[in-house]
């Protein structure tokens, strides 16, 4: 650190010697970058305000922001789940008629032969 040199952004903490701002100023410049307005949104929405109402802000915020991940991974869950009635092709339609057709053929042969041999 050079003495006599403080940080171009906080104007108080000592800057490093071949940076412009101290470590906190340039982690917060570095959020900055990669955050862009949403930081400006949290310091004018947020730190603007008292403790208690921080709190509640932060809380609606973070509320907001699960619900949304959420219903976002609801639905892409949705999209990935197979129908939950598979619809049969028209070969087994067909098929289970002609089953439920030969079943039906053979019960009113059992029950005519039941007839005849009551007749005996």
């Amino acid at each position: 650190m050079v003495f006599g040199s403080v940080c171009y952004f906080c104007e108080t903490n000592p800057r490093s010697v071949f940076h412009y701002y101290c470590n906190e100023c340039t982690k917060l410049k570095r959020t900055i970058n990669l955050m862009g307005d949403r930081v400006y949104e949290v310091v004018e929405n947020v730190l603007s305000r008292n403790k208690k109402e921080q709190e509640s802000i932060i809380k609606d915020e973070i509320k907001e922001e699960i619900k949304a991940k959420t219903d976002s991974l609801e639905e892409k869950e949705m999209d990935d789940l197979p129908p939950l009635i598979e619809q049969p092709e028209e070969e087994e339609i067909q098929g289970s008629i002609n089953h439920y057709d030969n079943r039906k053929q053979i019960l009113s042969e059992l029950k005519e032969r039941i007839k005849k041999d009551k007749k005996k």
